[in-house]
């Protein structure tokens, strides 16, 4: 059976290319664009890797951006799953690779931040999703 990746961009124009590349990788995908929506899909679905934006909406039809992304970061880690922060993250930037930085002393994990290069975060989350089945 195929993987599953959770995929959360809140840029509609970055969605459906995303999804083929994806796809395209030999996953299946599942896309998000707030944060509502990831914590509904983390209670139901087992995803087996996540590739995330770092800066979206809270809430459906909000228009402000908050980086919800360290939130994704967080629900990943807990359930064990693999994920990578594809991001160019605008002016806070320090902050967040500090913030994932912390978070992954604390977990023990490495957390790729590789920019908004979408086959580059592909090709990393295609590696630790291999790693974890060893």
């Amino acid at each position: 059976m195929k993987k599953i990746i959770l995929f959360v961009e809140d840029m509609q124009e970055m969605i459906e290319p995303a999804k083929d590349l994806i796809l395209a990788a030999g996953f299946r995908v599942v896309t998000a664009s707030n944060l509502e929506v990831v914590e509904r899909f983390f209670g139901k679905i087992n995803f087996d890797g996540v590739i995330t934006d770092m800066l979206f909406p809270q809430r459906p039809g909000a228009t402000d951006t908050t980086p919800c992304g360290i939130a994704v970061v967080t629900m990943a880690l807990a359930q064990k799953v693999p994920v990578v922060v594809c991001s160019s993250a605008g002016h806070d930037i320090d902050y967040i690779k500090a913030t994932l930085k912390n978070l992954g002393q604390i977990t023990g994990t490495s957390i790729p931040m590789p920019g908004k290069d979408l086959r580059a975060c592909i090709a990393i989350i295609k590696q630790l999703t291999q790693e974890v089945e060893k």
